[in-house]
């Protein structure tokens, strides 16, 4: 009810899709997304490794996926079990969806830990140390931030991202990679809306100029 009143206010919430990929109850080998990104009236924010070229600028983005000393973690993704499919979604049938559920993520941002930069740990006063928050933890406040430093309220993003999908122009979307853990057979990117990355990354810019263009 909180998010949905948030919503109807014009509010962004943004929530992180979680690190545990298709499997959100891990270690358990289930398919199953985390909560509040599941929420239709929130936002799922997933994860993306960039690529850059020889000038440091990003020329592609494969799905965020790691694997140290065994452990994996990859970008959360899959269908609700709770939440049936919003309006936003309608039409949608990404390989590994359950028919007529929410689909999470929406979209995907830089979640590589070599990418983000450390910030300061403090645990007591004078007591601080530097640590790199990477996983899809960092870019839900990271985008969360950016929005706050627009002067558009933008209200709820999903719908706005896929309309600025259709357009072609803005998204990037993300057709490489995978969030498989466990033995799970979801979820790989693909062109278009995935259950990896979502629609893909996107220019904030664009989304803003969208949101705030005349329709009739």
């Amino acid at each position: 009810r909180a998010l949905l009143a948030l919503a109807a206010m014009g509010t962004t919430v943004v929530a992180s899709s979680g690190d545990t990929g298709s499997a959100a109850c891990s270690p358990d080998a289930v398919a199953a997304v985390q909560y509040p990104a599941s929420s239709p009236w929130a936002t799922g924010v997933g994860g993306t490794s960039p690529r850059t070229g020889a000038t440091d600028a990003i020329v592609s983005e494969v799905v965020w996926r790691t694997d140290v000393d065994g452990t994996v973690a990859a970008s959360g993704g899959g269908s609700s079990d709770r939440f049936t499919r919003p309006w936003f979604q309608e039409g949608l049938h990404p390989a590994g969806s359950r028919r007529d559920q929410r689909l999470v993520p929406d979209v995907a941002f830089a979640a590589d830990p070599t990418l983000v930069p450390p910030i300061p740990l403090c645990t007591e006063e004078d007591a601080c140390t530097w640590h790199r928050l990477a996983g899809t933890s960092a870019p839900a406040p990271a985008l969360a931030a950016a929005i706050a430093g627009t002067s558009t309220r933008l209200g709820l993003l999903a719908p706005l991202v896929r309309r600025l999908a259709a357009t072609s122009r803005g998204v990037h979307d993300v057709t490489e990679g995978s969030n498989r853990v466990l033995g799970l057979t979801c979820c790989d990117a693909a062109p278009g809306f995935d259950l990896a990355s979502g629609w893909g990354s996107f220019r904030l810019p664009d989304l803003v100029a969208l949101a705030t263009r005349p329709r009739h």
